[in-house]
């Protein structure tokens, strides 16, 4: 039966190193549709007014004219960078809090030899497990609403170097 503490570790490092990763993969996924949204002319496309301006009114005609997105286009994106912005700094903050908690179970577990060989060994078991969640072993780097670039894991590519995180232990 493994330490206290050591199980106390195990806890903290899965927790750091398998559940706030997984969960910082959803928001940063979420963030890259979101952020998706407004690349090329896909907002221009879908708030264009002038098409059909004044097909049957000349005020709207008038009022297409000066607005050509329409008065809800400023509205929409201010809300969709708001969202974009919330969903990727959630991701960064459950990434790096993940990072914190194995980083603190494994210093931990340095200062005391038996907790470290107890901690190794239920991580060794848990990453030779096919039933449990693994660590994801890289950190998707989500778009904010000033990026120009939308990283690999958004349009199905694959991530470039800078989207990859240091392993977890």
């Amino acid at each position: 039966m493994p330490d206290p503490v050591a199980a106390e570790l195990y806890d903290l490092w899965k927790a750091g190193a398998v559940s706030l990763p997984m969960v910082a993969e959803v928001y940063a996924t979420a963030a890259g549709g979101t952020h998706a949204t407004g690349e090329g002319d896909k907002d221009e496309q879908a708030f264009d007014r002038t098409s059909n301006a004044g097909v049957f009114d000349p005020a709207e005609q008038m009022k297409d004219t000066m607005f050509p997105l329409g008065t809800v286009y400023p509205i929409w994106t201010e809300l969709r960078d708001t969202l974009n912005t919330v969903l990727a700094k959630s991701a960064t903050n459950l990434y790096d809090t993940g990072e914190a908690l194995v980083t603190v179970s494994e210093n931990f577990a340095e200062k005391d030899a038996g907790a470290a060989a107890d901690l190794d060994e239920l991580r060794k078991k848990h990453l030779d497990s096919q039933e449990l969640d693994q660590p994801p072993g890289r950190r998707l780097e989500p778009p904010m609403p000033d990026d120009s670039k939308t990283p690999g894991q958004i349009d199905g590519d694959k991530p470039d170097d800078s989207d990859v995180a240091r392993p977890f232990r």
